[in-house]
């Protein structure tokens, strides 16, 4: 297959659980990185909170960042494109939220913020060790995110709450997708996540694939969450991980091992730089 560019999600996908990008998948990726493939991360993470791994490896060129709102020249931090949400989206869903007790981030020009209550205890809130920690190495907190907000509404990336109630992110999810032009996801059990209606990372990448000459079909997209649907089902090759939600498995042309199993790495072993076509969706093929 003629893959031009490869799009990887990374909680989940090309990172482990531990959140490490393991030796093979760091050695796979430079091999096709010096075959002249484009690599580029595809994450809902603000620029800001990318891992350092991922700034410090030269096989990645590009991040497209907060589910596609925004695309980042990683070797420089130069904003390449960005899809803000618009006036009208940050006060229906602000006046919306406004009923629930949810913590909230916002993301403006590649930095994350966060209610600073939810900052500096996180596990207050019920979330894991992992992802606490996470949220206090990326989040710069905030007394008042309604007001940050009002105060750039021209500069708003993508915004999200964090609701570790199931049934109370339905219903929130259910109100908010009532409002027009607003892209809402998932990516994690506890973040309901909020951008322009235009944007996705299926509407950066296009953006990306037209920039640099190279068509959908030239792309191999990796994912694992729902908010990897859209990229999935653009690319030439879409591959969902062993670990992925069932969505993303039905939407892939392949579905590969997990992300503590080398699926990333296996995958474009097989598929780019051994040039195999996927003849089989089940788990582990590649490595057949």
């Amino acid at each position: 297959m003629d893959i031009r560019l490869i799009a990887l999600d990374l909680d989940g996908t090309v990172l482990n659980s531990n959140g490490e990008l393991d030796a093979h998948t760091c050695d796979v990726l430079c091999r096709a990185a010096q075959k002249g493939i484009v690599i580029a991360a595809a994450t809902g993470r603000a620029f800001c909170a990318l891992p350092d791994v991922i700034r410090r490896m030269s096989a990645f060129t590009y991040a497209i960042t907060s589910n596609g709102t925004g695309i980042y020249r990683i070797s420089d931090g130069d904003r390449l494109y960005t899809n803000p949400m618009s006036a009208d989206n940050l006060d229906h869903l602000l006046s919306l939220l406004r009923a629930y007790p949810c913590p909230m981030e916002v993301f403006i020009d590649g930095i994350a913020y966060g209610d600073r209550h939810y900052v500096e205890h996180p596990l207050s809130f019920g979330i894991s060790r992992r992802s606490a920690d996470y949220v206090q190495a990326t989040r710069t907190p905030h007394n008042d995110i309604p007001a940050l907000i009002r105060q750039n509404y021209s500069r708003i990336e993508g915004m999200d709450i964090i609701v570790t109630d199931r049934l109370l992110k339905k219903e929130i999810r259910s109100k908010a997708e009532r409002i027009p032009d607003l892209y809402v996801t998932s990516s994690v059990a506890h973040y309901l996540e909020f951008a322009a209606g235009s944007a996705s990372k299926e509407t950066a990448l296009r953006f990306l694939c037209s920039s640099l000459g190279i068509a959908p079909d030239q792309l191999m997209a990796c994912g694992d969450g729902e908010n990897d649907l859209e990229m999935i089902s653009l690319a030439g090759l879409g591959i969902a991980m062993g670990n992925a939600c069932e969505a993303l498995k039905a939407a892939a042309d392949h579905i590969t091992d997990s992300n503590d199993a080398c699926g990333v790495a296996n995958a474009i072993e097989a598929f780019v730089l051994s040039g195999q076509r996927p003849n089989s969706r089940a788990i582990g093929s590649t490595t057949a």
